[in-house]
């Protein structure tokens, strides 16, 4: 993942008017606010007319919440990973093209998340309290998109069959399990990988020691879980689990509008849930973008009512402000791992 940052400032324009009495005192500027949330999201291509980014709707859903732009920073992480250089690497009788694939797909999201952490850690003047990432990789997720490719292009499964090692006459469910295998083998075991979550670990620490919150989006893989366990592939218990997950994050499920178990959340490990299902957003220019659903949107209202509680009670941790949450969390139907505690309680925070 490559990352860059900006703020999401909106800057006024300077008065062009010279009529003031030179006796009248300036008008004193309005104190600036410092950024108290950063969103680590996809910003590529904002400032382009008619184009909402992903990370623009999250911001979205953090200004509804009684943000300014002022409180606000963007920092770009960009994925990692190209399915189509796969293919080609594949096609050209590469045999560790997978095996690559997998590492850059997984270790990109290490990478990219552990530069944006330093970002903020190495600010030793920085006002962020809160960090939202809806963003995140699962090996479920990694399963989820080459066979999404593969279903279309019977040329991509029979590549993929080849990396895996099965023969021409195997079943479509001995690739899928293969593949599931060998994404977790490499998750697991891949030095490169293994190098990634150390670095992406120490940074998170640091981060939690300097009182500031990661919420996580805990990922959109439920039918992905759903078609898995129907078609009887054996996975870890950790294999829908966002892989940025650790005991410095706050994991977001969705819930729909009636409180119910959002139909995307699949046993990944949320520890707390709010709203993901047909989200109404208005987007800073004023774009009105209807009917977002996933963990991506559910995940910024944590991070505003993280960021309220830092304001209202810096001496707390952020560990603490996960525990205020989730006690006061109003319980939904689900397993604890889809939704944890529960809704989040916007009335007490």
């Amino acid at each position: 993942m490559n990352v860059t940052s900006s703020s999401s400032t909106v800057k006024s324009s300077p008065s062009t008017s010279s009529s003031k009495p030179a006796s009248q005192p300036a008008a004193k500027a309005e104190p600036k606010s410092e950024p108290s949330v950063a969103i680590l999201d996809e910003f590529r291509g904002a400032e382009v007319p008619g184009t909402t980014t992903h990370g623009e709707l999250v911001e979205g859903v953090l200004l509804s919440q009684g943000l300014q732009q002022d409180d606000v920073k963007r920092i770009q992480v960009s994925p990692q990973g190209d399915v189509e250089q796969l293919w080609n690497e594949m096609a050209d009788g590469q045999e560790d093209a997978l095996d690559r694939y997998i590492e850059t797909r997984i270790g990109g999201v290490f990478e990219g998340t552990t530069s944006a952490l330093e970002e903020i850690v190495q600010d030793k003047e920085s006002s962020i309290t809160t960090v939202n990432q809806s963003q995140g990789m699962s090996e479920g997720l990694v399963l989820n998109q080459l066979t999404t490719v593969a279903r279309e292009y019977p040329e991509f499964k029979d590549l993929l069959r080849g990396q895996v090692g099965l023969p021409a006459e195997a079943s479509g469910q001995e690739i899928v399990q293969a593949l599931a295998d060998t994404i977790g083998d490499v998750n697991q075991n891949s030095p490169v990988v293994q190098q990634a979550r150390e670095r992406y670990q120490e940074i998170s620490q640091q981060l939690a020691e300097r009182g500031i919150s990661h919420v996580l989006a805990a990922g959109n893989e439920g039918e992905t879980e759903d078609s898995v366990l129907a078609s009887g592939i054996e996975t870890g218990p950790d294999f829908f689990r966002n892989i940025l997950a650790n005991d410095n994050t706050t994991v977001v499920g969705g819930v729909d509008a009636q409180g119910g178990n959002a139909w995307f959340n699949a046993n990944a490990g949320a520890e707390i849930s709010a709203l993901g299902v047909d989200v109404s957003i208005l987007t800073a220019d004023g774009a009105q973008v209807k009917e977002q659903n996933g963990t991506s949107f559910a995940a910024p209202l944590v991070a505003a009512a993280d960021a309220r509680l830092a304001a209202a009670f810096p001496q707390l941790t952020a560990q603490q402000r996960e525990g205020m949450m989730a006690a006061s969390a109003i319980p939904v139907d689900g397993q604890p791992g889809e939704v944890g505690a529960g809704l989040l309680n916007l009335m007490a925070w």
